[in-house]
């Protein structure tokens, strides 16, 4: 569903934007850190080839609809800490259909409070603009971290589920 124009949203120490072609490289350089790559997909990096196909799927999505994974950098700074947005759940997974807020960022961004803060923003965004009124968080059981960002965002835990890729998932749900 196609809305109005693209916003930024910014917060204190956070500008979330549209990503651009220039992202393509440090989100490739993100995406085969294993550790930042743990608790995604597989569960394993990713190779270059995949990264570029997995960038491509993000800008379509913003060229569909004027929403999705916003890439987020530092304020005061500029620099690329990773992307914080939203996205389709697809069907074959647990809670198909549904829209899931998510994040992921670079390891040298982990601990500081980045990620739930853009979240917010997203969630925030998500209800204002795009008139959600449910989102939902898939996430690997073992990843404490997001965990606590979904708990942080009000989300509750409702259940486990097989995610996209046949992963098993803790199903986080709520308001944005």
């Amino acid at each position: 569903m196609p809305v109005g124009p693209l916003i930024e949203l910014r917060t204190e120490r956070l500008l979330l934007r549209r990503p651009v072609a220039a992202d393509l490289e440090p989100f490739a350089l993100m995406c085969a850190d294993p550790e930042v790559m743990r608790h995604i997909g597989l569960g394993r990096p990713i190779d270059r080839a995949s990264a570029e196909l997995g960038f491509a799927t993000l800008l379509e999505r913003w060229r569909q609809d004027a929403a999705g994974l916003f890439t987020a950098e530092e304020a005061a700074t500029g620099a690329y800490l990773g992307f914080i947005g939203t996205a389709p759940v697809p069907a074959h997974s647990v809670e198909g259909g549904a829209t899931e807020i998510g994040w992921r960022l670079r390891r040298a961004a982990w601990g500081q409070g980045y990620a739930t803060e853009g979240a917010r923003a997203v969630a925030a965004d998500a209800a204002d603009r795009l008139g959600l009124t449910r989102i939902v968080a898939l996430i690997r059981p073992a990843n404490d971290r997001s965990r606590a960002v979904a708990a942080k965002l009000g989300l509750e835990e409702t259940g486990e589920g097989k995610g996209p890729r046949g992963e098993t998932v803790v199903v986080y749900a709520g308001a944005p």
